[in-house]
């Protein structure tokens, strides 16, 4: 597969949003439009001669029903982030005077609802990002998760992460992930299986960067019952703190708590 920074919004097109759109139940030949011109340029007159200018083409336009559009897709190659394209869908969306409008780049999609009917959430795979990539601007003070223990994770997420960290633990990358988007004082609250917290070879590693990288002074123990009836997996909650020079070595103070 071809480096996805090296393809052009088209290629993203094709290679990640269509198929998103077809994993999630939209029905392509009824629901979906591709490359749909809905303008037919501003006229402009000068010297007693008219030219018009560039028609508005949205990328995607999806429909509730034939001729009910509800939705409009702007897509933007992977060098742009995932909500580089959202200003120019609402702008979209105001003219066709359709509720949501959506702007990805391949990793995942950014949404805003026109309706106000629902809250403004931006829907993305966070782990479909390399680790690097996640600059300061991306960085966030307070991060509270609940991320799924041993679930199914995109093929090759795992390699968005440094090698020798590299796992099919879902739980494990959301714990690098978080470490990564918190700021320098930032603070973590995370609920983790015991697995985390005690198992050898990349487990290990993972708890080493933790620690290397954040002061992690609370663990609270859970009770066995708590997801229950859906999973019986023992579980901790980590309060943990962004810190920029701690040892590599020596001791640490931890609390430890029983719920």
């Amino acid at each position: 597969m071809n480096n996805k920074k090296d393809l052009s919004e088209r290629d993203i097109c094709t290679q990640f949003i269509l198929p998103a759109l077809v994993k999630s139940g939209w029905d392509v030949a009824k629901q979906v439009r591709e490359e749909v011109f809905f303008t037919d340029g501003r006229i402009f007159i000068k010297n007693n001669k008219t030219t018009r200018g560039k028609r508005k083409r949205a990328d995607f336009i999806l429909y509730l029903k034939p001729n009910i559009p509800i939705a409009v897709i702007e897509a933007k190659d992977n060098n742009h982030s995932v909500g580089a394209g959202l200003q120019q869908a609402l702008g979209y969306a105001e003219i066709l005077d359709v509720p949501v409008a959506f702007s990805s780049n391949g990793d995942g999609f950014a949404r805003h609802d026109r309706s106000g009917f629902s809250e403004q959430v931006d829907y993305t795979d966070s782990l479909n990002r390399e680790d690097t990539s996640i600059g300061q601007k991306d960085r966030v003070e307070v991060i509270l998760a609940n991320p799924p223990f041993d679930a199914s994770v995109t093929d090759g997420a795992e390699t968005n992460f440094p090698q020798n960290l590299r796992t099919a633990e879902s739980a494990d990358l959301f714990l690098m992930l978080m470490v990564r988007y918190l700021k320098d004082g930032g603070r973590d609250g995370i609920v983790l299986p015991d697995g985390s917290l005690t198992s050898d070879g990349v487990k290990q590693r993972i708890r080493q960067h933790l620690l290397e990288n954040c002061n992690l002074h609370t663990i609270v123990r859970l009770p066995n019952s708590v997801f229950q009836p859906y999973a019986n997996v023992a579980t901790n909650l980590l309060f943990l703190k962004k810190a920029t020079l701690l040892k590599k070595s020596g001791t640490r103070n931890i609390n430890w708590r029983n719920w």
